[in-house]
């Protein structure tokens, strides 16, 4: 009996490593989990484009070719949307994802796009 629960918590234990591992792989920045509203659309899988003033029209623009087209009802509730919000100050925009965050001064940056593209469909 020992051993069997012995052998499950070490079955656990791995289980917990993976996920660990699979989290903190991958492009951007690990950030606590979000809560409230954008904590929903996040852990579905979707992507959040905080564009600052000045850059919302690009940010768009991105999040359209990514996406492809716009954040649908149907393209969020599959975690497959990527959806732009204007954030304040100017310039700038911050990729947001399940628990991932990069920051970018403008959408052309490579990184960003690598960011959406890998995290989005991701979420929780």
């Amino acid at each position: 009996m020992a051993l069997a629960l012995a052998g499950g918590l070490g079955l656990l234990l791995a289980a917990r490593d993976e996920a660990a591992t699979e989290v903190a792989s991958g492009p951007g920045m690990l950030v606590p989990a979000q809560d409230g509203r954008q904590s929903e659309v996040l852990r579905a899988g979707n992507v959040i484009l905080v564009a600052g003033r000045g850059r919302v029209e690009e940010a768009r623009a991105l999040a359209r070719r990514l996406a492809g087209g716009e954040a649908t009802a149907a393209l969020r509730a599959a975690g497959q949307a990527v959806v732009v919000q204007e954030g304040p100050g100017r310039g700038g925009i911050v990729a947001v994802a399940w628990r991932r965050q990069l920051r970018a001064e403008r959408a052309e940056d490579p990184a960003l796009e690598a960011f959406v593209e890998y995290w989005l469909g991701r979420g929780a």
